[in-house]
């Protein structure tokens, strides 16, 4: 991932911070929730971050936006933007996965009228 990448999500989480600023009192399931919710999250291609072990990227960029003695809460946003990614990842492989099935289906079944 490059750096614009990077200056992008913490662009995102500073606007996303700012329209819910009891995002604090939230657990990390909670704003993990509210960011697959937005559709902004949505756009952000996150194959590159997670590839990192443990997603020690994102805890970096995160710990770049939250810098001591601002941090409260960056531990739980980094595991949130972790939990809502992997979900979103999760979720693609699987309508990938689908579609692929529905199409060796159609293609069998097209083998099979012939």
């Amino acid at each position: 991932m490059n750096q614009d990448e990077v200056v992008n999500l913490q662009a995102y989480l500073q606007r996303w911070m700012g329209t819910h600023p009891n995002w604090l009192q939230w657990s990390a399931d909670d704003i993990a929730a509210e960011l697959a919710r937005d559709a902004d999250f949505q756009l952000i291609k996150w194959a590159d971050w997670l590839q990192s072990p443990n997603g020690e990227v994102i805890d970096s960029m995160v710990s770049q936006l939250l810098p001591p003695p601002y941090n409260y809460g960056a531990d739980v946003l980094a595991e949130a933007v972790k939990i809502a990614a992997h979900q979103r990842t999760r979720r693609r492989r699987l309508e990938v996965l689908g579609a692929g099935s529905v199409v060796a289906l159609l293609v069998i079944l097209g083998f099979r009228g012939k």
